[in-house]
């Protein structure tokens, strides 16, 4: 014998699903003070690196990185990349003990280099920023990246 399933058994199953997705979503919403890759000061860094200089020019490409570019801030752009230029040389007095790690570092530094310059010669040619720009987009990547090419020495 088939037993009658009250009427309201597909409303409280739809309510059950709601209050557990809702839930699930302001699970995904929730952010801690500082996620693993923030500029503000106390999180200025993924990891501690243990070299000032290091840290300072994290803050530097942070800007670029997290702020300027999303936001596609040409003018801010520019002033980040000359900022960082103009820090550059801090970078290259850096000195690690072991001479193959040093190496590596002064290797990387050149890399970090090439693609500031390449970023800024770009930029200086450009009026506006858009999204589409796979170019833009690339080039910033690309000094990013050089960027943490130089922070994983550490």
């Amino acid at each position: 014998m088939i037993t009658k399933q009250p009427k309201n058994y597909w409303l409280l199953l739809i309510a059950i699903f709601f209050v557990f997705s809702v839930t699930l979503k302001a699970e995904d919403t929730k952010k801690p003070c500082c996620t693993k890759h923030e500029t503000t000061d106390h999180c200025a860094t993924e990891k501690d690196t243990g070299v000032n200089e290091v840290e300072s020019l994290h803050k530097l490409v942070s800007q670029l990185w997290h702020k300027d570019f999303p936001a596609l801030n040409l003018t801010n752009m520019k002033r980040d990349v000359n900022e960082i230029i103009d820090f550059m040389p801090t970078m290259q007095k850096i000195k690690i003990k072991d001479q193959s790690r040093n190496e590596q570092l002064s290797a990387k530094i050149i890399k970090l280099n090439n693609s500031l310059n390449d970023l800024k010669e770009y930029l200086e040619g450009l009026s506006k920023a858009y999204k589409t720009d796979d170019k833009l987009k690339n080039k910033v990547v690309e000094l990013h990246n050089n960027f943490h090419a130089i922070s994983e020495l550490f």
